[in-house]
């Protein structure tokens, strides 16, 4: 009974956004992640107005890389924005008020290292590349999370789609492989969701086409 009453007087509650629960956890393949973002809610919410932020040093978990990537990845998802100065990296809310605090550390010397353009409480933000990497490939990691962000600044949402799918559907599951096909298409153009520009043979639009050629040695590995 004693044990009872003890959790009924620590029922404190944290503010978690709402697209979180509704749709970026269901996103999150990895139990370890949900759990560092959900500490850094409930951390940022602890602090007063004006120092709303996260470091990775204020999460109580044993894997300083996990920490890394799942804080990264909740920038990707659009729960928070990223400041950096030449010694920290801050993770602010990424809502009206985070947006403000940004301006201000802006001042002091702290670079914003990605921004997404609306709030979180935007139901529309899903950026699936880290998802695609998950689900196809494996383990995100602090190196891929960054190539991850700057693949999805370069390419259209669709062409990377387009380019796990043919990586998949050849047994190809590596990022170099999928990343060399969108370099491919961004230098020889695309056309119609496929390879080469108007007047190219089929043989051009088949997928097996990455098996030899300039993309062998990377199909091969």
């Amino acid at each position: 009974m004693n044990g009872m009453t003890n959790t009924q007087n620590n029922m404190d509650f944290t503010p978690v956004p709402r697209v979180f629960i509704t749709d970026i956890v269901k996103q999150i393949r990895n139990a370890d992640e949900i759990n560092i973002l959900l500490q850094a809610f409930n951390i940022i919410y602890q602090k007063p107005n004006g120092s709303k932020f996260c470091k990775a040093d204020d999460i109580s978990f044993e894997d300083s890389e996990r920490i890394k990537v799942a804080l990264d990845k909740g920038v990707g998802f659009g729960l928070f924005i990223s400041m950096t100065n030449e010694s920290d990296t801050l993770y602010i809310l990424n809502n009206s008020n985070g947006k403000r605090l940004a301006d201000e550390l802006k001042k002091n010397g702290y670079i914003t290292s990605e921004l997404v353009k609306d709030d979180f409480s935007e139901p529309d933000i899903k950026p699936t590349i880290y998802v695609l990497y998950e689900n196809n490939i494996g383990r995100l990691t602090p190196i891929i999370v960054e190539e991850l962000k700057m693949a999805s600044e370069e390419y259209p949402e669709s062409w990377i789609n387009e380019a796990f799918k043919e990586a998949v559907s050849l047994n190809k599951r590596n990022w170099k492989y999928i990343k060399a096909i969108l370099q491919n298409w961004q230098t020889e153009g695309k056309k119609d969701g496929r390879m080469g520009t108007t007047g190219q043979s089929n043989a051009q639009h088949d997928p097996k086409r990455f098996l030899t050629g300039k993309y062998g040695s990377i199909s091969r590995h």
